[in-house]
């Protein structure tokens, strides 16, 4: 029996914060499925030999537009089998 569908009632907006892309894949269709918008924020830090770099992602997908914005591919859906953690690709540059 599959787990129960999570209600949408009283959500009017959501914020996604999550670390590996399959979940996030998850999140992103059911949120768009449900008509529910959303904002993905995401971090990636990197050190190589020196100081610490990193980025920082905040990506607004709206229930017009949230196709859209997920066809840029602003973040990982999928995690890289090659980072010894697991990670997004994204994550690591």
């Amino acid at each position: 029996m599959p787990p129960p569908r999570p209600s949408s009632k009283g959500v009017t907006f959501a914020f996604v914060c999550v670390d590996k892309g399959p979940a996030r894949a998850a999140i992103f269709d059911l949120l768009t499925g449900m008509g529910i918008p959303f904002v993905d924020v995401g971090m990636g830090l990197n050190r190589k030999q020196g100081p610490l770099a990193g980025t920082l992602r905040a990506t607004y997908f709206s229930v017009e537009n949230a196709g859209e914005v997920r066809a840029m591919n602003l973040a990982e859906t999928v995690d890289d089998p090659t980072t010894p953690t697991g990670r997004t690709s994204r994550s690591q540059n």
